[in-house]
C-alpha cells in the first residue's frame, strides 16, 4: 500500500472518530412479501428495524436537516437516522399513520405521472406480468398515491423529493437533454408545494457526472442508494435500502 493511500485511510478513521454517520434509510412496498418482487418488506421489519434504531440511541430527523448536520457539523456526537420512501406507493400511507404517532418524519420520493395513474414503471410491469395500457392502469390506480390522496396529507412530518416523471433512469434510459426537461417538469410539479424538499432521487441510485451537474444546475441534492452511511459530503445523500437488509436477515434465518 502506498504511503498516500495509508494517510488517506488514517484521515478517514480519525474522521469517523469524531463524526457519528447519518444513516438515511430507503424502502418501497410494505406488505405481504412476494417472491417476485424484491422491492417488498413486512410492515412488522420497518417497524422492529425502527424501533432498534431508537433502542441504539439514534433520533429520527427530517431529510432537509440530516442534511445541514452533513454539511456544517464539525463534530457529531449524536446519532441521526432518516426515513425515505420510493415511487409514491399506496402502502407507504398506512406506514405514514404509524410514524405520526413515533413523531418521526419521512420523505416520500414521488413521480409525477403515478399521481394520475399513468404509469407502473418497468420493475412493476415485469413483476406483474403487464403487457397492455389497460392492465397497466388499472394496476397503477392499485398501488400509486394519487392526486387526491397526496393533497389530503397534512402532517409537517411529511416532506417530498423528486424521483422524476416516469420513474426513468436518469445515467441509462434518457438522453441528458431529457432528463434536464425531466427535472424542470418535477420541479414545476411539486416546487410550490409546502412539503416540498430540493432533492433528487435517482432511480436505483443510477447516475454520472453529466447528470449530477444538471441536478447542481437546479439547486437540487441528489439521493443515491448506494448502502453508504453520510458523515461530511454534501453533495449528495447516501441511503441503505431497507429490502437488502430484510433479505439479509433472511438468509441468516434459512
Amino acid at each position: 500500500m502506498k504511503i498516500k493511500e495509508i494517510v488517506l485511510k488514517l484521515k478517514r478513521r480519525l474522521l469517523r472518530l469524531r463524526l457519528q454517520p447519518v444513516r438515511v434509510f430507503c424502502f418501497h412496498e410494505v406488505g405481504e412479501t412476494e417472491e417476485n418482487n424484491p422491492d417488498r418488506i413486512p410492515m412488522s421489519f420497518l417497524m422492529e428495524s425502527v424501533q432498534q434504531l431508537l433502542n441504539s440511541g439514534y433520533r429520527f430527523i427530517s431529510l432537509k436537516e440530516a442534511h445541514a448536520h452533513i454539511k456544517k457539523d464539525k463534530i457529531r456526537i449524536k446519532k441521526y437516522a432518516v426515513l425515505t420512501a420510493d415511487d409514491g406507493l399506496k402502502c407507504q400511507l398506512n406506514v405514514l399513520e404509524w410514524l405520526e404517532k413515533k413523531n418521526i418524519p419521512i420523505t416520500l420520493c414521488l413521480n409525477v405521472l403515478s399521481l394520475s395513474n399513468k404509469t407502473c414503471g418497468l420493475p412493476y410491469r415485469k413483476w406483474y406480468h403487464i403487457e397492455d395500457k389497460e392492465t397497466e392502469k388499472r394496476y397503477a390506480e392499485q398501488l400509486y398515491i394519487s392526486e387526491s390522496e397526496l393533497q389530503r396529507i397534512e402532517s409537517n412530518l411529511v416532506t417530498f423529493a423528486l424521483h422524476g416523471v416516469n420513474h426513468d433512469e436518469a445515467a441509462t434510459e434518457i438522453s441528458l437533454d431529457d432528463f434536464r426537461k425531466d427535472v424542470e417538469a418535477c420541479i414545476q410539479k411539486f416546487a410550490s408545494n409546502k412539503h416540498y424538499v430540493p432533492f433528487y432521487t435517482y432511480k436505483y441510485g443510477m447516475h454520472n457526472r453529466n447528470t449530477d451537474e444538471v441536478l447542481r444546475q437546479y439547486n437540487l441534492t441528489p439521493i443515491l442508494v448506494d448502502g453508504e452511511k453520510n458523515y461530511n459530503d454534501a453533495s449528495c445523500i447516501h441511503r441503505e435500502l431497507l429490502e437488502a437488509l430484510y433479505r439479509k436477515c433472511q438468509q441468516k434465518l434459512s
